[in-house]
């Protein structure tokens, strides 16, 4: 019995490797390789429901099954530079902008300036829209 149970998992967790492989790259896609991205991705999803007919398919299977494929069509390269590290990362950085306008009033112009400086700074081109500080001179004394 145990046998037959992990042979399942163990077949399960091979094909979702083969797509792991696949969509979490952060390389280009050409067409090959976007469709032994499906491929995979129709083997796994395949075995998963003949294995477990009576089993709904979790959120993240949808995802996989229905959007992975377009999104990499639409943007041209895997979906590990959008991956959960990166997601971690800017919850961090938002965290860091509150704590500098924590004491702006009202609450929506807060965000709107956090919003503005996370814009500000992962945007090449608008870092390039933000004015140049001068420095004055300062008069030493004698």
């Amino acid at each position: 019995m145990s046998v037959r149970v992990a042979t399942k998992y163990k077949i399960l967790f091979n094909n979702y490797a083969k797509c792991h492989f696949f969509f979490n790259s952060c390389k280009e896609f050409d067409t090959g390789k976007l469709n032994d991205l499906q491929k995979s991705i129709t083997e796994f999803m395949l075995h998963f429901r003949t294995t477990w007919p009576e089993e709904s398919v979790p959120p993240k299977l949808h995802m996989l099954e229905d959007h992975v494929v377009p999104f990499i069509k639409e943007w041209g390269a895997g979906i590990g530079v959008y991956g959960e590290q990166g997601g971690e990362s800017i919850h961090n950085e938002f965290n860091k902008l509150m704590r500098t306008y924590c004491t702006m009033k009202p609450n929506t112009r807060r965000l709107q300036s956090v919003l503005k400086e996370h814009h500000r700074r992962t945007n090449p081109s608008a870092k390039a829209l933000k004015p140049e500080i001068k420095r004055r001179k300062r008069k030493l004394s004698e």
